[in-house]
């Protein structure tokens, strides 16, 4: 998965300023917000779910006890951004969090960039009615602050088709993602892999759609070269009007 994700970052401190429902800050702060990219090399400070009544501002980059400073975490960020969902519950890292601290990371999309030659098109991933959804995560306490990882898992044939980078070793992944209530609170109660074999199962729908959207810059992608072929029908052309036509 590429590391950027449009986030409701400060939802939490909204929530406890106003006394207003966290969901509720959290709604209008996406509603109200522009879009923007969020990258984990940047450690950015994020909203995350630990259960379903409470929410925490954690770092990007996943830390454990063993990362004596800022330096060391720094150096991090590349190998534990995100973890794979299905041998997070064997990794030294992560096995732990992975049984007993699973979170939620709460987006209105994110980006995966598909490579054409020379030229990394940047794209869109998100739901067509516009709501927001939920990653999947583990979290850790380092020194007073929480950490987390987004996990992934292996790709659709629309996130492989986009997330095709010739040089990633382990080929196109996707995020965990999760797709209502119960899913959801089933991720949060924890427990063993048995607890989430299904939700890592590859499921080809249109829960997400995605287009070629803008890069970090708010610059045009200009000039696209030839799409690769076998483009899956929940892509969107630009300024196309039927979804799915």
């Amino acid at each position: 998965m590429c590391y950027s994700a449009q986030i409701a970052s400060r939802a939490r401190t909204i929530s406890t300023q106003t006394g207003q429902p966290f969901e509720e800050a959290l709604r209008r702060l996406i509603e109200l917000s522009s879009r923007r990219w969020t990258s984990a090399f940047g450690r950015p400070q994020v909203t995350i779910l630990q259960d379903s009544n409470q929410a925490d501002v954690a770092t990007w980059t996943f830390l454990g006890s063993w990362i004596k400073d800022l330096k060391e975490a720094g150096a991090q960020t590349a190998k534990t951004g995100v973890c794979r969902a299905e041998e997070m519950f064997d990794k030294p890292t992560f096995k732990n969090a992975a049984r007993e601290r699973r979170c939620l990371i709460p987006v209105e999309a994110y980006f995966e960039h598909q490579h054409r030659g020379k030229l990394r098109v940047p794209y869109r991933f998100y739901r067509p009615n516009g709501e927001v959804f939920f990653l999947g995560g583990v979290w850790q306490k380092w020194n007073q602050e929480t950490t987390f990882a987004v996990c992934t898992m292996p790709p659709s044939l629309l996130a492989k088709w986009i997330h095709n980078n010739p040089n990633n070793a382990s080929g196109p992944r996707q995020p965990v993602i999760l797709r209502n209530r119960e899913e959801a609170e089933r991720w949060l109660r924890g427990g063993g892999p048995e607890t989430i074999k299904d939700l890592l199962q590859v499921r080809e729908d249109d829960f997400v759609v995605a287009e070629i959207t803008e890069n970090q810059n708010d610059q045009s992608v200009g000039e696209i070269p030839t799409e690769p072929e076998g483009r899956p029908k929940n892509v969107i052309i630009r300024g196309q009007m039927d979804l799915f036509g």
